[in-house]
């Protein structure tokens, strides 16, 4: 960490990376197979919808990001997600895991 610190001194805070320079791009080894665990942040107005929905669903933030990116239909030729950002498109039919075993039980 002192490293860091003499390496990449930051003016105002002394320690770490300048804000705004942290940002690298994921690393994750697709041929392991092994779960990705990434950190996020979110703002306090979309971390208060996402933990409603969340609670609403009775599934974890972490099953429901997945059932959500697993629903997201992509665009071959340029792997984004169709309609990206305007209106986005899910494949249909959609259902997610925990309403699976809402109804199942």
């Amino acid at each position: 960490m002192i490293s860091l610190m003499v390496d990449h001194p930051s003016p105002g805070r002394g320690r770490g990376l300048p804000r705004g320079t942290r940002y690298t791009a994921p690393s994750y080894d697709k041929s392991k197979g092994d779960p990705y665990r990434p950190g996020c942040n979110f703002t306090p107005t979309v971390a208060v919808k996402l933990i409603d929905m969340c609670a609403a669903l009775n599934i974890s933030i972490s099953g429901f990001l997945n059932d959500l990116v697993e629903a997201v239909e992509v665009d071959p030729t340029t792997g984004t997600p169709k309609g990206w950002p305007h209106g986005v498109q899910l494949k249909t039919p959609v259902q997610l895991k925990a309403e699976e075993a809402r109804i199942a039980s």
